[in-house]
């Protein structure tokens, strides 16, 4: 199974929130990592979208992981959950498959 967490590091980069990267770096990510066995993470990448007639620009982060858990829905929502509130986004993306979530 292929878990892809979109991690949109805006916000953090713009309040220079220090203690919202270390959550994500060492408590999350740390966590998944413990969890599945391990996760690779992309580079800084960049996601565009619409919003009131302006093009905005996010610096996003993949953190992809490989397991053969079949029951790991759940676990990837709940930390989804979490990074949503450490990013201070109104959704956060994670997709199973090539399947697309919302959280």
């Amino acid at each position: 199974m292929r878990i892809e967490i979109f991690v949109v590091t805006t916000e953090l980069n713009a309040k220079h929130d220090i203690n919202g990267k270390t959550m994500l770096n060492e408590v999350i990510r740390t966590e998944l990592i413990r969890e599945f066995g391990g996760l690779t993470e992309t580079g800084t990448e960049s996601g565009y979208w619409h919003n009131n007639s302006q093009i905005c620009v996010d610096s996003v982060k993949r953190w992809i992981i490989y397991t053969e858990s079949k029951d790991c829905f759940e676990i990837i929502e709940a930390f989804a959950k979490r990074i949503k509130k450490i990013t201070a986004q109104a959704s956060q993306a994670f997709g199973i498959d090539g399947k697309l979530f919302f959280v």
